[in-house]
């Protein structure tokens, strides 16, 4: 059985960063903690604290970025969410049985391990599935990425 502990965090994909975190910190009282500017996957990621989850807004740095292809396809808005979750072994097992189909795998050895679900697979909502390790698990999500951003593992 899978058992979901917390939304981590709820991705928006945007083509305005900075409009985005003055409507997101003025309409629901986000509170910006810090950008990530990403070169590999080529957009920039803004950290906003939002009660005891975080609210992240993509923006794509380049026409090539995935990102930019979600937006040009279906607009700016929902990206995914990501939920964390006990066991991803337990998680994976859940979603395979009940049939769904689950994407790329990836461990970032000491902090977490990782899952996407497909959209197709939940009514139109991306799932990024994490279980999280060490003083990493437990902890709020604001927390959480305040002390990834320190240790230098960010990673969106």
């Amino acid at each position: 059985m899978m058992k979901v502990l917390r939304i981590d965090h709820i991705a928006m994909a945007v083509t305005d960063l900075k409009a985005a975190e003055e409507n997101f910190e003025k309409r629901l009282g986000a509170e910006k903690m810090l950008s990530v500017k990403r070169e590999d996957t080529q957009y920039t990621v803004s950290y906003m604290k939002w009660g005891e989850s975080c609210l992240t807004l993509v923006q794509p740095d380049k026409p090539t970025c995935f990102i930019q292809k979600d937006i040009d396809k279906k607009g700016e808005g929902l990206h995914h969410m990501g939920i964390e979750v006990e066991n991803l072994a337990e998680a994976e097992a859940h979603f395979i049985a009940a049939g769904g189909k689950v994407g790329p795998k990836e461990t970032i050895p000491g902090v977490r391990s990782e899952f996407v679900v497909a959209p197709k697979n939940n009514n139109g909502l991306l799932l990024q599935v994490i279980e999280f390790f060490g003083p990493y698990k437990d902890v709020a999500a604001p927390v959480r990425y305040s002390m990834l951003a320190k240790d230098g593992h960010l990673q969106h």
